[in-house]
């Protein structure tokens, strides 16, 4: 665990066998099959031919006492968990990395990873989840609500990544209220969310910069940029999802970086604001993260950056704001 509330950290490592392993696991890679086909409940299982595998979502809470809380949570088919929890008010940034074990159902979304406790993540209807986060520095009981139907990345859930075949599917707006318990401390939240479902046989030997946004006018959007070890660009995608249920996609659109942050830890520079163009759909935004330092520390000191953003800008003419998370794997 991490907390960042100075500038005086103290890192931990598990055990380096893993990170050799996975890396070995997810060098191979498959062509796109274009003939799969996403069906539920069935692909919020477990897909257990497939190399690499995770469950994701962020969220924007607040508390009863109104402060905002950003974080996440993410599970890996090979036993990893992600936590972190950004409190805006106090500024303060921890997270958590950790090997246990995971168990799913390859027939919905069940999914239990045991440590010293037993998370819990299932479906409980068409489009309610529960999640209960069991950490004793950090739990939480949540409930989530989907307004919003499915999207499939791309529009049929299959888009280019890395090299290698990926399905990749996300409930872009679930309402959510709970508990969460940080340090002791209890607290009633309620907010929005966002899941994300992706798996197949892609190169983890990439890297890459994600963003998803949620727009204030009822839409959302992924977008992102993988690279080769060198950092060449070799696949950029972005796919809209209106408030109408219709998506469109390109990848003609620029990503422009306007400020960066050198980490004072790793020395690892990261753009921290951005300006985001397309012509068709038609949409200019500037985003920027909530709080600079979101950076975490892997296996091997293996570092990436997972953080809350926020936007502003136009859309089709229209002056619209949102929220989201960006993803960087640096080079």
């Amino acid at each position: 665990m991490l907390d960042r509330n100075t500038n005086q950290y103290n890192f931990w490592r598990v055990n380096k066998f893993y990170l050799l392993l996975f890396l070995l696991l997810t060098s191979c890679s498959r062509k796109i099959n274009v003939d799969y086909k996403i069906t539920f409940p069935k692909d919020h299982g477990i897909h257990s031919k497939y190399v690499v595998e995770w469950w994701y979502y962020n969220f924007h809470l607040k508390t009863e006492d109104n402060q905002k809380l950003t974080g996440i949570v993410a599970y890996f088919n090979n036993h990893f968990r992600i936590q972190t929890l950004y409190n805006a008010d106090k500024k303060s940034f921890r997270y958590f990395f950790q090997k246990g074990k995971l168990i799913s159902s390859d027939k919905d979304l069940n999914l239990k990873w045991i440590l010293s406790d037993t998370d819990v993540f299932k479906s409980v209807n068409k489009d309610g989840f529960i999640s209960e986060v069991k950490n004793p520095q950090l739990t939480w009981n949540l409930n989530f609500r989907s307004t919003k139907p499915v999207f499939l990345i791309g529009g049929n859930g299959q888009v280019p990544f890395t090299v290698g075949s990926n399905h990749y599917y996300s409930f872009t707006r679930l309402e959510v209220d709970g508990e969460m318990i940080n340090d002791g401390v209890k607290t009633k939240v309620k907010g929005l969310a966002w899941f994300d479902h992706q798996w197949g046989n892609f190169s983890m030997d990439h890297l890459w910069h994600w963003f998803g946004i949620r727009l204030d006018n009822g839409s959302d959007i992924v977008f992102y940029k993988a690279f080769n070890m060198k950092g060449k660009i070799i696949n950029k995608y972005l796919s809209l999802y209106y408030k109408d249920g219709k998506i469109v996609n390109s990848q003609e659109f620029e990503l422009n970086e306007l400020k960066n942050w050198s980490s004072p830890d790793s020395k690892i520079t990261y753009p921290v604001l951005w300006n985001l163009k397309c012509k068709s759909p038609a949409i200019e935004l500037d985003i920027e993260t909530d709080f600079i330092n979101q950076e975490i520390y892997t296996p091997k000191e293996r570092v990436f950056y997972e953080g809350s953003i926020k936007c502003k800008g136009q859309f089709e003419g229209i002056k619209v704001s949102g929220e989201g998370f960006v993803e960087m794997i640096p080079y």
